[in-house]
Order: structure tokens, then C-alpha cells, then sequence
């Protein structure tokens, strides 16, 4: 597969002057090497980063600002289903999978590893099908309610499975 692979991520903390954004490209370029150990695949072709304190920012998640500026770089029409078809969002916060669905990404996958976990209200991803869906979160009173608006997605152990599951397709 040939397909880009983005980073979109809220760091208030710049904004409010507890990193800077050299030490932020410093964790960056720490992660790649990471991931690089791991897998000579494993690459992110491009990182973006929303460094404001202000909520209502629209390139911060939830909002699908980061989102829309990574498909128009991209070459994705945001408008057409064939396109987004072919797009994966993985995340580990609710704040991640809003933005996923108010940017129009319908493959949509939280991991259990960062929130996902508490999110789930302590449900392990390997006791869950594949698809999360409405009445599966009804039915467990212990996952955060807000989970339904963004259903259904996929709840995979961490990272490297969401992945395994992307290019099983």
C-alpha cells in the first residue's frame, strides 16, 4: 500500500508555554525513530499539530480542521465517498473520533491503549466484535455515553492491530 500516513494532534501544551515547539519536534522525531524500530514501514509521512488553548479553534479536535487540511494536502476530496472510503482514522480519545465523523471519515478506529480503555469503560478490545455499534454501547451503562454519537467504529487492542486490521481490508 502507498497510502500517506498522518499525525493530527492537539498540543495545548505549547499554547500554554509548557513545551516548546522545538521540544515537540524533538518527541516527533523520537516517535518516528520508534516506530521506525519496529517496522521499517512503520513512517508518517507528515505531522499536524493545533498548539491553541481556544476550544473553539477549528483545527482542534473535535473539529475537523486538521483533518480537512490533511485531505485537501493530500489530494483527498473530502466530498466523495469513493475517496473517503479509502480513509482510516485511529485514535485514542473521544475528542479523536469526533473529529473523525465531523470531518466525514467513516473507517473510524479507537484503541484501547491513551483513553480508549476508560472510554470503554474498562471493555478490553479482544471482548469486542469487530464493530462497536449504538446498541452494544447502550448496553454497557460503564462506557462514556458520548461514544454513541460517534458510532459505529472499530475498538482494536492498540496501534499495531488497528493497523493489521487496515491492511487485511
Amino acid at each position: 500500500f502507498n497510502w500517506p500516513v498522518v499525525l493530527i494532534t492537539n498540543q495545548s501544551c505549547v499554547g500554554k508555554g509548557l513545551l516548546t515547539l522545538s521540544e515537540l519536534e524533538k518527541i516527533h522525531i523520537h516517535m518516528r525513530s520508534l516506530l521506525l524500530q519496529e517496522d521499517s514501514w512503520a513512517t508518517i509521512d507528515r505531522i499536524y499539530v493545533c498548539t491553541s488553548v481556544e476550544e473553539r479553534d477549528i483545527r482542534k479536535k473535535p473539529n475537523p480542521g486538521m483533518i480537512t487540511e490533511a485531505c485537501i494536502d493530500w489530494g483527498i476530496d473530502i466530498k466523495s465517498t469513493l475517496d473517503m472510503d479509502c480513509v482510516f482514522f485511529i485514535g485514542d480519545s473521544l475528542t479523536d473520533m469526533q473529529a473523525a465523523k465531523r470531518s466525514g471519515i467513516r473507517n473510524r478506529i479507537l484503541v484501547e491503549t491513551g483513553y480508549g480503555f476508560d472510554l470503554m469503560g474498562g471493555t478490553k478490545a479482544e471482548s469486542v466484535s469487530e464493530i462497536v455499534d449504538k446498541p452494544f454501547l447502550s448496553s454497557k451503562p460503564e462506557a462514556c455515553i458520548e461514544l454513541i454519537e460517534v458510532a459505529p467504529f472499530l475498538y482494536a487492542k492498540n496501534l499495531e492491530k488497528a493497523v493489521d486490521w487496515i491492511l487485511q481490508g
